[in-house]
Parts: structure tokens; C-alpha cells; sequence
């Protein structure tokens, strides 16, 4: 796909599927609004494809794409299945998934992707862990807090959400670390958010 048509292919796709589910979308439209205003910090070749990251990579919740009933893999094949493999892994690869699927024993299903180590997924992490359940601005620490408030201490989700902390804590770190470089962005972007992490 041309790089041009990603965002608009994106935000079709992404509206289709999870514009009914409310607090989802909510959370989805935060995550693109970070996205956009971090995008800049990216080669221009990934800048794009960020922010179409930030659209699809909840869209694994939308009812009719379910087939193993965790959200990264399920949207990552749907994506897949269209042609957009780089942006599958990325989706696959979201917000500590490795740590979800080893607890659900789906590491096979999440290998069939290869993972990415870039400043493009590290980007979509800081998006995803600044936005909340509603679309609210959310410090890595409140996102925490309402992981284990909205599941409970002892569930899968809480369990794996703890186990990634390290690594989202680090991917967090490392992009504000570069949105610093660019003091306009870094004060809109940062000052939303507490620097307690």
C-alpha cells in the first residue's frame, strides 16, 4: 500500500470495527492523538505508519475478528490477511503482549509474527500507556493502578501487565528521553502527564 493511503485505509478500518465499542474507541482516539503528536520524532517512513499502529492496534476487540480471544494476535492476523505485514507484527507485538501470551501459552501463535525491536513500537507503547480506558491522559503509573483496579491483583492481565513493567517502563523512558529534543512537542506532550513514573 502506498504510504500515502495508510492513514485513511487506517482510519476506515479502524472506525468500522471499534467505533461501536465505546470506551475502546475512546481509548483508541487518545492513543492516535499521542501518535500523531509524537510522530515527528520517527523517520519519516515510520511517522505514518505510527499513527496507523495507533488506529488498529486495539481492533483485535472488535467481535467479529476474534479467533484465539487475545486482541494483539486476533487484529494481527486480520492485518495480515490485508496485505500490511510489518504493520501486523507491530499490532501482534503491543503494550508487553510476549508477556500476555507466554501466561496464556499462546507464544507459538504470537511467534508466527516477527517481533520488532524499534523506536516505532516503543513510540506505540508510550501512546498506549499514557491513554486510559477512556481516553483519558494517564501516567504509566496511573495505568497500573487501573490494570489491577479493574481486574483484580490476581488475574492473567494484571499478572502480565506487572511482568512488562520493566520493559514498558524503559520503552516510556526512551521516548521521552527524544520528544525532550523537541521542546514544543515535549511540552505538550509531557506536561500532560506526571513525571513520577
Amino acid at each position: 500500500m502506498a504510504d500515502k493511503d495508510i492513514l485513511y485505509w487506517s482510519r476506515n478500518l479502524a472506525t468500522s470495527l471499534l467505533e461501536c465499542l465505546g470506551d475502546r474507541w475512546l481509548h483508541t482516539q487518545h492513543v492516535i492523538k499521542l501518535a500523531m503528536q509524537i510522530a515527528c520524532i520517527l523517520p519519516d517512513d515510520d511517522s505514518d505508519l505510527l499513527v496507523a499502529a495507533a488506529y488498529l492496534h486495539d481492533i483485535g476487540y472488535a467481535p467479529s475478528l476474534s479467533q484465539t480471544g487475545f486482541h494483539p494476535i486476533d487484529g494481527a492476523y486480520y492485518i495480515e490477511g490485508l496485505g500490511e505485514y510489518r504493520l501486523a507484527s507491530i499490532v501482534a507485538y503491543h503494550s508487553g503482549s510476549r508477556f500476555t501470551a507466554t501466561m496464556l501459552h499462546m507464544s507459538q501463535e504470537l511467534s508466527h509474527f516477527p517481533y520488532e525491536h524499534s523506536l516505532l513500537i516503543r513510540c506505540l507503547n508510550f501512546c498506549d500507556m499514557h491513554s486510559g480506558p477512556s481516553g483519558q491522559p494517564f501516567t504509566l503509573t496511573q495505568r497500573r493502578d487501573d490494570i489491577l483496579a479493574r481486574y483484580g491483583r490476581k488475574h492473567v492481565v494484571s499478572y502480565s501487565f506487572l511482568a512488562s513493567l520493566p520493559s514498558l517502563r524503559n520503552d516510556v523512558s526512551i521516548v521521552q528521553r527524544r520528544l525532550k529534543r523537541y521542546p514544543a512537542i515535549s511540552k505538550t506532550v509531557l506536561s500532560s502527564f506526571s513525571s513520577n513514573q
